[in-house]
């Protein structure tokens, strides 16, 4: 009788011991992603914050286009007024060939600017999504580890009972 009472406590502290290893490895696990989660955020932080340097910057470039459109525009109603010489038009031709070149950068600016939001913003789906599936695949560790410990608990009662029915017919 005290050997089964010592088995079963044996079974227990085994049992236990399990629980208590499982509930360490859904710590562990739940603090992985957890920590996956922070470094993604902080990822997505510093490219957001990088974009919205970019967009500051453009919108400068923006402003001084906008400003040096003005300015041209004033510089040809003074060349149209003026009838400036050959020379003062080859200047202005190279202006222009400057602001062209100029435009075409800030048009490349700007697209890279929206590159950079679309990867973003598929870096933080992609996240998301594999936070999803990392939270699925805890959920069903959870799920197995808990049916093999009712499973494990059952087959101990089940020999317990089989043990005092066997001590029971032996006696």
């Amino acid at each position: 009788m005290k050997q089964l009472e010592n088995a079963k406590a044996k079974k227990e502290k085994e049992i236990e011991e399990k629980k208590q290893n499982n509930q360490k490895l859904k710590n562990e696990i739940k603090n992985g992603i957890e920590q996956k989660k922070i470094e993604k955020q902080k990822q997505i932080t510093e490219d957001a914050k990088l974009l919205k340097l970019q967009r500051q910057y453009n919108e400068q470039l923006i402003e001084f286009l906008n400003n040096e459109k003005i300015s041209n525009n004033k510089s040809k109603c003074a060349i149209i007024k003026s009838q400036h010489s050959i020379e003062k038009e080859k200047k202005r031709l190279l202006e222009r060939e400057r602001k062209a070149k100029l435009k075409e950068k800030l048009e490349k600016q700007l697209l890279e600017e929206y590159r950079l939001k679309e990867e973003a913003d598929q870096k933080k789906n992609k996240a998301e999504k594999e936070e999803t599936e990392v939270l699925k695949r805890l959920q069903n560790t959870t799920q197995i580890h808990k049916d093999i410990s009712d499973e494990l608990e059952r087959m101990n009662l089940d020999s317990v009972m089989k043990g005092e029915y066997n001590n029971i017919n032996n006696s």
